[in-house]
């Protein structure tokens, strides 16, 4: 019992673990407090443009467009990257049907578009040296290049002015599942932003079908009679530059560029003259 009043004497308050706690939560507080105090400093504006490419221009919406009906679409034969289009000529029905629907009441898939081969050759030449950026396809109608280079993983620039096509492409884009390659641009691609005036005229023999036209054209179809009616619309122009980044390539183009008041339009590395 010599040692019994040891455990009957208080506890020290400031014993060497409890010091060594309290500095601890002390320097946590004044670190916190420190920092909270701070004023973040804002980002330049020029380092959101080399971090986080950006489009002046924004692409049309094909989820906020009316779905195209009725719709008949179908696999493409013999390309090597086989992909799905979406018909906008259905020729005159029930009499003489477009010649792809006709091929489908035959068990058949879509006759082969030339230019559908013609870019994937050039493409698979391309990813074969290691090659890597945007095609532009100018003119898209319903897609038939577009989706032939999306399919082989790459991306693509699509211009478009026509409305019922640009459904046919949304149709696409969701058969193939190319969301995430494909941007569209209801707009015409020139040397500069602003606006044209294009004339469409409805043939005789097709349904629902339209050619783009000059009035002058339309002028000589009519008295050929193979115009029953046309009509004019505003379409905005843009530049690829408003539409890529300067971290963003050509790779390839395909199409024609709209010339404006008859000038020659230019462009970022002349993506027209590609081998």
């Amino acid at each position: 019992m010599a040692n019994a009043w040891k455990r009957d004497r208080p506890p020290r308050l400031l014993s060497p673990r409890i010091l060594l706690l309290l500095f601890s939560s002390s320097l946590l507080l004044l670190i916190f407090l420190f920092l909270s105090s701070r004023t973040p400093s804002p980002i330049p504006v020029s380092a959101f443009k080399t971090l986080i490419p950006s489009r002046t221009i924004q692409p049309f919406d094909c989820f906020k467009c009316p779905q195209s009906h009725p719709v008949i679409a179908n696999i493409v034969e013999g390309v090597k990257y086989p992909f799905l289009y979406s018909l906008s000529d259905f020729g005159t029905l029930p009499d003489k049907p477009h010649k792809n629907i006709v091929r489908i009441l035959k068990g058949k898939p879509f006759r082969k578009p030339d230019i559908s081969l013609t870019v994937q050759e050039i493409l698979e030449k391309m990813k074969d040296q290691g090659k890597n950026g945007f095609v532009v396809d100018v003119g898209a109608n319903v897609g038939m290049a577009t989706f032939a280079a999306a399919v082989m993983g790459f991306r693509v620039l699509a211009f478009e002015p026509v409305f019922e096509n640009l459904q046919r492409i949304c149709d696409g884009i969701f058969f193939n599942r190319v969301g995430e390659s494909v941007t569209v641009f209801e707009a015409a691609a020139s040397d500069r932003l602003g606006n044209i005036t294009f004339h469409k005229a409805f043939l005789r023999h097709a349904l629902g079908q339209g050619v783009l036209k000059t009035l002058e054209g339309i002028g000589k179809m009519r008295r050929t009679q193979k115009v029953h009616a046309f009509w004019s619309k505003a379409c905005p122009t843009y530049t690829f530059d408003a539409c890529l980044s300067e971290a963003e390539a050509f790779l390839f183009a395909e199409g024609k560029i709209k010339k404006i008041e008859g000038k020659t339009p230019l462009n970022r590395k002349n993506p027209l003259k590609s081998k």
